[in-house]
C-alpha cells in the first residue's frame, strides 16, 4: 500500500485506494514511483477492484493509530 496521498496519480491508483487488512505493509514509493520513473509502481484501479474513496482515506490518516501513515513511515 502506498502512503503518498499527494501523488498526482493517487485518485486512480489501487496501491493507495485498496481496502486494507491487518497484514498490509505500507511505503511511500517516493523514490520508486514518480514522474522521473514514469510512475513505475502505479496500479490502475480496475472495475472489479474494491477501493476506498479518497475522502475517506484522507479523513482517516489523521487518526492516532495511523500516525505513521501520515508521515510516510514503512510499517512491517
Amino acid at each position: 500500500m502506498c502512503t503518498r496521498f499527494n501523488c498526482p496519480k493517487a485518485n486512480g491508483c489501487f496501491r493507495i485506494r485498496a481496502e486494507t487488512d491487518e497484514n498490509q505493509h505500507y511505503d511511500s514509493f517516493i523514490a520508486l514511483c514518480n514522474e522521473d520513473s514514469g510512475y513505475k509502481y502505479y496500479m490502475k484501479i480496475r472495475p472489479e477492484d474494491k477501493v476506498l474513496e479518497m475522502e475517506e482515506i484522507l479523513k482517516n490518516i489523521n487518526l492516532p493509530e495511523n500516525k505513521s501513515l501520515e508521515i510516510g513511515i514503512f510499517e512491517a
